[in-house]
């Protein structure tokens, strides 16, 4: 009895990595392809086409989840933690938009900076937590949810994005990301062309990146040139993103085609692939309609100027 004991005070310690481990990792069910997102229009993994959302409409193909590995999720979740500090805590005071109830899920009713009183339906106070603002387009049908807008001292409300980054990249980091510049200048066309109410009092020209580093931060002297009361380090890089909708065309010319698909239901979309041997094709779970001589194909849009699919009918 005493050398079992002895052996279990010599024997290690259950693990808590391999607990974290089972826990966090796991497959992912995808997200719903309607209405149709930014993140996808502008995926930098999977090439978006109109031709395989209108087979997911029909029913014939769908969207596919994914695994996501521990570090994987671990990454997200540092990106979302990151996110929510920034803008409910450190510039909760200049955020606008809407705020949600954290324990009832109550809306609050009024478009604006954070509330100072108590939830009028369950009467906790202090939980009010922003909701992300979404503009969608009902000419394309293309939908984008964007991390804040903030009252910095301009006439109209300042779209913000929030990126984490690695430090080796945030060091020789001296300009957005190309797919960043694009998504944002994404959500500035939305802005305009939404028909929410709030829109108006939206920045549709100009917005703002802000990358944040994985790390303690790197030296910084522009912090002291402007009078900043702290070490002379950031964490944090700021860019300035102006709207260009020329990069938009071909993503945008899609999503229309798709749209005009959804609304009457009258032809197909073409799609982006020669053939179904291609790797995108090969990725795709529409790949084996796309090809199978059912579904012909009908609508197309223009890539610099000219039809994508020449003979088919010209969606503008």
């Amino acid at each position: 009895m005493a050398l079992t004991i002895i052996k279990s005070l010599k024997a290690p310690l259950p693990s808590l990595k391999f607990e974290l481990h089972k826990r966090i990792a796991g497959w992912e069910d995808p997200r719903p392809h309607f209405p149709l997102r930014a993140s996808d229009l502008l995926s930098t993994k999977t090439e978006f086409c109109p031709r395989e959302h209108a087979f997911m409409d029909m029913g014939i193909a769908t969207k596919k989840g994914q695994f996501v590995g521990t570090c994987l999720r671990m990454t997200y979740n540092h990106g979302s933690f990151m996110e929510r500090e920034i803008r409910d805590k450190h510039l909760r005071d200049i955020v606008v938009g809407e705020w949600e109830c954290s324990i009832c899920k109550h809306v609050h009713p009024t478009f604006g900076k954070a509330p100072i009183v108590k939830c009028p339906k369950c009467g906790w106070g202090g939980h009010w937590v922003y909701r992300e603002p979404r503009f969608e387009d009902d000419y394309t049908g293309v939908s984008g949810g964007i991390d804040m807008l903030l009252e910095i001292g301009q006439p109209k409300l300042l779209i913000t994005e929030i990126k984490t980054i690695a430090p080796d990249d945030y060091k020789t980091l001296a300009a957005p990301l190309a797919e960043h510049r694009q998504r944002t200048s994404l959500y500035l066309k939305l802005a305009e062309t939404s028909k929410w109410a709030a829109s108006e009092r939206v920045n549709t020209k100009s917005s703002k990146i802000l990358y944040v580093t994985k790390s303690f931060g790197f030296k910084d002297e522009t912090l002291k040139a402007a009078g900043i009361k702290d070490a002379a380090f950031s964490p944090f890089k700021e860019f300035q993103i102006d709207r260009n909708d020329d990069m938009l065309k071909t993503p945008l010319a899609r999503a229309r085609v798709l749209k005009i698909w959804r609304d009457d239901k009258k032809g197909m979309p073409c799609g982006i692939c020669a053939n179904g041997l291609t790797k995108r094709a090969q990725g795709c779970s529409a790949v084996g309609a796309c090809f199978s001589g059912k579904y012909q194909s009908t609508l197309t849009w223009a890539e610099d100027g000219k039809p994508r699919h020449p003979g088919k009918t010209l969606i503008t």
